[in-house]
């Protein structure tokens, strides 16, 4: 009989699990409490997976520590079973991979997959026996993070990911609404089998101001070429230090050969909300994020547009990856009067409706929802309710499709756990999660218009508001 998260009584199981690991670990049981950080969005925007560590100083003890703990919040926490013994092959193959190049690589022992204690046992002494001679603390926390990210990988689930010290505060400070980083101005893309794009340019940025243009290709980042880099790692190569410089190698449709800029870093603070008054008298706002914040920013424009009599709303959600749940359903009981909006599914299979609060505004326009592959979470069951309910028009491209909600757990040195705790399921009750949501209209936007300044899912979105378009 194989022992996982739905067998009674649970919290016996893993009584034996953090047992067997205290025993042998002789480490105080308080390592096992990760606090739940309290200002984590309950469906959080899916966090960026970088490859590089965290600058957290373990011990080789200390770093097992980290990665048993991880263990026993997605064993206790995710909303699917989980396989223990799965898990820690996981855990361990991340270790191992992490290792230094000139050690010889550490085997995985054998898990029985019925006896948590001789498990864990096996996986402890493994990685001491590993993690010893590969280097001081930095290298120990690296190792221990390698570990984590695995696990959580291996799960194929885009709410549950590990983020690192420094990506933690990072994301708290986000999910806070205080948006600042240093970096350059831009928003980049990769579809598949392509290169990396600029996307978009943030106001504020110094991009614009080096002659980066949307359309543009970065081939290389500080030298280092960014054919097969993930995108969050070219991401986070291009932030930096307020005020050093980052230098980008790029194509351009057009150039005969690649051509370097040069790009200082500075504080870049993107809004939660925008708005404007478009030709033809339509409303355009567009939602960064679903918090409190942002529903009240929300509000408020609406309220400044509304004084000038729009025909029409333009709600663009194309880069919005999802928020608060509460936010969410509030905002979207603005624009529709009836649910259900979706559907919350807990890990025990209890499912609840999630439908308005009764705070429609009184006045209404046509409306227009645009979102793309950026749009996730929280803002795929927005555009699927708009749909499913007839609220408005939803045009653009197929969605994220990463749906879901989620606490993150904070581990003991300062990295955090973000977990799948519950599923969301759309208006009809069929789950958006892996497959994304399709808008009404699919109208997609190409590299060409980029460089060409051209915006075409905007152009219809217009249209269908009978304003005019260029």
């Amino acid at each position: 009989m194989r022992y996982h998260p739905t067998m009674r009584p649970r919290r016996a199981w893993l009584a034996a699990i953090l047992s067997a690991y205290i025993v042998a670990a002789c480490t105080p049981q308080q390592a096992f409490s990760p606090q739940l950080t309290s200002s984590l969005p309950e469906t959080p925007t899916p966090v960026a997976v970088q490859q590089a560590g965290g600058s957290s100083r373990l011990s080789a003890e200390q770093g097992l520590t980290v990665v048993i703990q991880a263990f026993v919040v997605l064993l206790d926490r995710y909303v699917d079973s989980v396989e223990p013994a799965a898990l820690l092959r996981a855990a361990f193959e991340g270790f191992a991979a992490a290792l230094p190049a000139g050690q010889p690589r550490a085997e995985s022992p054998a898990f029985t997959g019925t006896n948590p204690a001789q498990d864990i046992a096996a996986f402890r002494r493994a990685y001491l026996d590993a993690a010893t001679p590969a280097g001081g603390q930095e290298a120990q926390a690296k190792l221990a993070h390698a570990a984590v990210r695995r696990m959580a990988e291996s799960l194929g689930d885009c709410h549950t990911v590990f983020t690192d010290p420094n990506q933690m505060r990072e994301q708290l400070a986000r999910a806070s609404g205080e948006l600042k980083y240093a970096g350059i101005g831009v928003r980049i893309k990769r579809q598949p089998n392509e290169p990396i794009l600029v996307w978009e340019l943030l106001d504020g940025g110094s991009a614009g101001k080096a002659g980066l243009k949307p359309g543009d290709i970065i081939v290389k980042v500080d030298g280092r070429d960014t054919t097969s880099m993930p995108l969050d790692q070219v991401a986070n190569l291009i932030r930096g230090p307020e005020g050093s410089q980052v230098k980008l190698t790029i194509e351009r449709p057009g150039a005969s050969r690649p051509r370097d800029v040069t790009v200082k870093r500075v504080n870049v603070a993107e809004p939660a909300v925008q708005s404007k008054l478009l030709p033809g008298d339509i409303a355009y706002f567009r939602l960064n994020t679903f918090s409190k914040a942002s529903q009240t920013e929300l509000l408020q424009a609406i309220q400044v547009l509304e004084s000038k009599n729009p025909k029409g709303w333009i709600l663009d959600l194309r880069t919005n990856g999802g928020g608060e749940l509460t936010a969410v359903l509030s905002t979207t009981s603005r624009f529709l009067k009836d649910g259900p909006f979706g559907f919350q599914v807990e890990r025990n299979g209890q499912r609840a409706a999630l439908g308005p609060d009764g705070t429609y505004l009184p006045r209404q326009h046509p409306l227009v929802v645009l979102v793309g592959d950026s749009t996730a979470s929280g803002a795929e069951l927005f555009a699927a309710a708009v749909q499913h309910h007839r609220g408005g028009k939803t045009v653009g491209t197929k969605t994220a499709g990463c749906l879901g909600i989620g606490s993150r757990y904070q581990l003991e040195d300062g990295s955090g756990l973000s977990v799948t705790t519950a599923k969301l399921l759309g208006p009809t009750g069929d789950d958006v999660n892996k497959i994304g949501f399709t808008p009404g209209e699919v109208v997609p936007i190409s590299r060409a218009d980029l460089a060409a300044g051209k915006d075409p899912q905007l152009q219809r979105a217009l249209a269908l508001l009978g304003a005019p378009t260029k």
